[in-house]
């Protein structure tokens, strides 16, 4: 029997989850689509996963990052507000650099770099890379995990982020790390309901800048 590529989870508002792996008829003569699309119209929210594509994916991409550095930003940085927010960020290198950083990780086939879809809809993206060297106990680190905003608080960062850890225990990972800022009470609270723990304490030290 065929199996697809796409991974589907079925979501209820009750926050209940099915897992249905998708084959070529899924045992009702039907198509994966059709299958999927039946299962809209009984008023479920269909989650999938797909393999992310730069040239297709780029601004969606960006704006995931966006939201990242948004939600992770002092106060003050978030005081102007999301849209000039987005603006300033969009025209600073870091644009770029993240988008190289994530192409340059789907050289390893272990990356795990996909695009969240709510019904058809481009939700969100998660982004993870193996680490570790081949003689430790290899790692997944999550890179990113990042919804538009009229799909958070509905458990669709949880289905993601268990999607995640069904992908790197496949690729032989035996556990997955995460940072983020910890004075933000929503990144610790999301870590948390997840079933992160503080492993570590990681401490830095600003240097001057250098003159020439």
């Amino acid at each position: 029997m065929q199996i697809c590529s796409m991974r589907l989870f079925i979501c209820t508002n009750r926050s209940f989850t099915l897992k249905i792996p998708i084959t070529s008829t899924n045992g009702f003569g039907i198509s994966p689509r059709a299958f999927v699309a039946s299962l809209r119209d009984r008023g479920l929210r269909v989650v999938e996963f797909r393999p992310v594509s730069l040239d297709q994916d780029r601004p969606f991409i960006l704006d995931m990052f966006v939201m990242r550095e948004y939600e992770s930003a002092s106060d003050a940085d978030r005081r102007p507000g999301l849209n000039k927010y987005r603006e300033d960020w969009l025209s600073s290198p870091k644009a770029e650099a993240y988008l190289a950083a994530v192409e340059a990780s789907l050289d390893e086939p272990s990356t795990i770099a996909e695009i969240v879809a709510v019904n058809g809809t481009p939700a969100g993206f998660v982004w993870a890379t193996m680490e570790g060297l081949p003689y430790e106990e290899r790692y997944f680190e999550l890179r990113l995990v990042a919804l538009k905003l009229n799909f958070q608080r509905q458990g669709i960062g949880r289905v993601s982020t268990h999607h995640l850890e069904e992908l790197a225990a496949e690729r032989g990972a035996a556990s997955i790390h995460s940072t983020g800022n910890a004075a933000s009470e929503g990144i610790r609270r999301f870590h948390a309901s997840v079933g992160f723990q503080p492993i570590q304490t990681v401490y830095e030290k600003k240097l001057a800048a250098r003159t020439q």
